[in-house]
């Protein structure tokens, strides 16, 4: 009963989305753009646990659209597509999903209000770790569709005015039901049951050197999660900088952080940070400055520390921030740097967030033994077994399986998180790579799972008609305490050639492996794909 209430919600705020699109859109300029797309995959070899098989085929259909406007004050789209999976050979089931998403942003008062309304239908693999190494095809069993909708009003000052202050609300709902996961070996997801209701303020005073400066920043966020309530966060942040001599200032600083967690082991107070401080900065340019304090915790064991801070635009392509102070848990790190050249941009971030994740407590229920003969590729290619044979004969063999049920539950996290990404641009080629390394750890029963991917892309325009592309994908997790652990890859090879100004023909070749420490949806398989596409 509790999902019908949440999905009729998810629903009133859809039915808002719409109506704001096609009300705000009727003056606008509409552009659609409907599309099919039909996929033969033939698997050449596969690998699945204990079995083996081969030429297996497949067939896909997604028909999609995009709905697009845009008019003075608005902008907005609608996005949908469908894709039915055919397994031609036995031993799969067929299966469907659909994926939507509905965008709106109001422009209301010379870009100083701005409203956006947005929903979205998404089929996802439950550990989004794994998203780009994982199957949609064969790996259905871990993908879920997750709602969400979210909606934000932002207030600015205008960037020329003396005071720099800002207001943000915002409001947000995700939706997803267990029952649709079949089988995974995910044991977290960071995707949450729940609404999440944010408030941001901020007020800044004085840009120029020689100048009286001053920030004022509070931001709160209540997350009511489904299974364990409510997990608030609130923090505050104030800077005051006086001119005391040339591009130098006296500088007054303090910091608060609280967080307030329902139904929990932890105690809130372990949870609080704060500080103040005073210190010296330089100002080397109108944004740029560097900033070193000396603080005092006030909380826990009453330390001192010396606080960094560094902000620097070289120019307007070109930015760097770094901020080094206390938490809770020890030292803070937060680092940014962005750059985009002509040709070359890259990207470096690295952050420390307090938040919430699901777990899933899996239970195996035994189904009993089978009797499978060799070339089984499927539980459906055994039969069952009301008692061990004697014996067996030869091109058989006796397996027992289980099947996974899954109940959800909501932990504590402290994520350390950061990314790398590089692109290149040439005359007729695009190489990027991104690099993510991430570490979780659960609060309440001292886990930590570490987490690692990279991608590699090259498309190579070969032609006015022809294209080529690389891409190349990895995964690995680890759970520290449990053992547990994933890998996995993705090489995709394809070759792409325009057949008429709307059609669009592909073919690919794929390699995919997920594997397990407990061998559980072990899966390697090579495929080639052929993928026509035509715009209406």
């Amino acid at each position: 009963m509790a999902n019908i209430f949440k999905k009729q919600y998810v629903y009133r705020v859809i039915g808002v989305s719409i109506a704001t699109f096609f009300n705000v859109g009727h003056a606008a300029e509409i552009d659609f753009k409907p599309a099919v797309e039909i996929n033969y995959i033939h698997v050449l070899d596969t690998e699945i646990s204990q079995f083996n098989f081969s030429n297996h085929d497949v067939l896909t259909a997604s028909p999609s659209f995009t709905l697009a406007g845009r008019s003075p004050n608005w902008q907005g789209s609608v996005t949908a597509d469908h894709t039915q999976i055919k397994q031609i050979d036995d031993g799969f089931d067929d299966a469907s999903y659909s994926n939507f998403a509905i965008n709106n942003l109001l422009n209301m008062y010379k870009g100083r209000v701005n409203l956006t309304v947005n929903a979205s239908r998404k089929n996802t693999n439950i550990d989004s770790s794994f998203g780009t190494v994982s199957d949609p095809i064969f790996g259905q069993s871990e993908y879920v569709d997750v709602d969400s909708v979210n909606s934000r009003l932002t207030l600015s000052t205008s960037s020329k005015s003396v005071w720099q202050n800002s207001l943000s609300l915002g409001v947000s709902k995700t939706i997803f039901d267990e029952s649709q996961i079949t089988d995974t070996t995910a044991t977290t997801s960071n995707i949450v049951n729940g609404t999440t209701k944010t408030a941001s303020a901020s007020l800044g005073y004085g840009q120029r050197a020689n100048q009286v400066r001053g920030a004022l920043q509070a931001s709160m966020s209540r997350t009511d999660r489904e299974n364990r309530g409510e997990q608030d966060s609130i923090s505050m942040y104030a800077n005051i900088g006086v001119p005391i001599w040339r591009t130098i200032d006296l500088v007054l600083t303090g910091s608060k952080f609280k967080n307030l967690i329902e139904n929990s082991v932890l105690d809130d107070e372990d949870l609080e940070s704060e500080s103040y401080g005073a210190g010296l900065a330089w100002r080397f340019g109108q944004r740029s400055n560097i900033e070193v304090t000396r603080n005092k915790e006030t909380r826990g064991q009453d330390d001192e520390y010396t606080g960094y801070k560094l902000e620097f635009y070289p120019s307007a392509r070109t930015s760097l921030s770094y901020e080094k102070s206390q938490r809770f848990y020890g030292e803070s790190h937060a680092f940014r740097l962005q750059h985009q050249a002509k040709r070359w941009g890259m990207n470096i971030n690295y952050d420390e967030t307090l938040g919430s994740q699901t777990r899933f407590n899996r239970i195996e229920v035994s189904l009993g033994d089978f009797l499978c003969p060799a070339d089984a590729a499927t539980q459906d290619d055994c039969q069952p077994l009301a008692e061990l044979p004697d014996a067996i004969d030869d091109g058989e063999f006796v397996a027992e399986f289980f099947q996974p049920e899954f109940s959800l539950d909501e932990l504590v996290t402290l994520s350390k998180t950061g990314t790398a990404s590089v692109n290149y641009r040439m005359k007729k080629a695009n190489i990027s790579f991104t690099y993510n390394r991430g570490e979780t750890e659960y609060l309440e029963t001292n886990a930590v799972r570490e987490t690692s991917s990279r991608t590699f892309n090259y498309d190579h325009t070969m032609s006015r008609r022809n294209s080529f592309a690389i891409s190349l994908s990895d995964s690995d997790s680890t759970e520290q305490g449990t053992g547990v652990s994933r890998e996995g890859y993705k090489v995709d090879v394809s070759f792409k050639r325009k057949l008429t100004r709307k059609a669009l023909g592909t073919i690919a070749f794929k390699r995919i492996s997920n594997t397990t420490s407990t061998g559980q949806q072990d899966r390697r398989d090579t495929r080639v794909e052929l993928t026509y596409r035509y715009a209406f």
